[in-house]
């Protein structure tokens, strides 16, 4: 994925669960958490599920999570 984006010309840089979790440090995380992005919506509604495709966590490079300050 890493070379994908630089072969475009967008920096990023790969972290890990933990490494994302820093960024949160402090403030209120709502449910589920930092977690891999498909999982704050895991009763999709555009139709994937109906139509056999399912999202597997090693397919999904991006973690995230929404967070208020206390």
């Amino acid at each position: 994925m890493a070379r994908e984006y630089a072969a475009r010309g967008m920096p990023m840089r790969p972290r890990t669960h933990a490494e994302a979790a820093r960024f949160f440090e402090g403030l209120d995380v709502a449910e589920p958490g930092v977690v891999q992005v498909h999982k704050w919506r895991p009763n999709r509604t555009d139709g994937m599920e109906s139509a056999g495709q399912t999202i597997r966590d090693e397919d999904i490079a991006m973690y995230g999570a929404v967070a208020r300050k206390p």
